[in-house]
């Protein structure tokens, strides 16, 4: 249903982008990792590319080597600017 309901829309999804290390969160006490993040990614990935009108755009595969941060979550400029370029691509694809 959903897919109908956004029919001529282009939606563009992004993966979960890596983090170092394990972070905790200060919101439920939760910890993330890079396993987490690569096994929601794994989820999601398959049914978003089934979508007709719906785009996964795979950020975390080509940053994953190459980030930079700060406190493991949020990046530099020089790592959203990648980003920014790397959504721009699976936008106009």
């Amino acid at each position: 249903k959903l897919s109908s309901e956004w029919s001529g829309h282009k939606i563009i999804i992004s993966s979960v982008n890596p983090i170092k290390g394990d972070v905790r969160s200060g919101y439920g006490g939760y910890t993330y990792s890079n396993v987490s993040v690569n096994q929601f990614n794994a989820i999601i990935k398959p049914g978003i590319s089934k979508l007709p009108n719906f785009t996964y755009c795979d950020v975390n595969s080509q940053i994953a080597s190459t980030f930079k941060t700060g406190d493991g979550i949020h990046y530099y400029g020089e790592t959203y600017k990648v980003i920014f370029q790397l959504m721009n691509n699976c936008i106009k694809n």
